[in-house]
């Protein structure tokens, strides 16, 4: 008899322990998943702002080249 009580609280461990263990797998699965759909949108925000810095960047080269076109001119008249 003792040999069956011990197999079945065994049987209850086992299972208790299974259980929790996919508990923590489902919770884990969904903290997943949330820090995927956190990066893209991350990786979107960053990708426009990359594109609003390269248009700056582009209008300060465009700037500076026609401050040095204006100051060349000036320079070629003296």
């Amino acid at each position: 008899m003792d040999i069956l009580q011990a197999s079945g609280e065994l049987a209850t461990v086992l299972i208790t322990v299974a259980v929790i263990g996919i508990i923590i797998n489902i919770i884990l699965f969904v903290a997943i998943l949330c820090t995927a759909g956190n990066t893209e949108k991350t990786y979107k925000e960053l990708k426009e702002t990359n594109k609003r810095l390269e248009m700056m960047n582009k209008n300060l080269l465009d700037t500076n080249m026609i401050l040095i076109n204006k100051f060349s001119q000036n320079n070629n008249m003296q």
